[in-house]
């Protein structure tokens, strides 16, 4: 049995994993990537994890840090990649 604590982690990183999905979604201007495009592995890679954190994988505290790692990686990377895109923009590129 999972711990509470446990539970609640895994819901508000449940909502920030479908979250970040959006992002990228977003980020790629809602375009449909083919499944060898290295975006769309990543957030095939964001959506995996999402869903097997309601398994038996991620069950303690050590697993949630885990995930927290991945959390604030895969942010940061959507981050730059959507302030890439803006300053592409502006200079005429996409």
């Amino acid at each position: 049995m999972k711990d509470y604590e446990v539970i609640e982690q895994i819901e508000i990183f449940h909502e920030l994993f479908w979250g970040l999905l959006a992002d990228l979604h977003r980020v790629t201007g809602n375009k449909v990537l083919i499944s060898s495009d290295t975006l769309s592995i990543f957030g095939d890679k964001l959506a995996e994890i999402c869903n097997s954190l309601l398994g038996p994988e991620y069950s303690t505290m050590e697993d949630m840090l885990r995930v927290r790692g991945i959390y604030e990686f895969a942010r940061d990377y959507i981050k730059a990649l959507e302030t890439a895109g803006t300053q592409n923009a502006a200079c005429g590129y996409r």
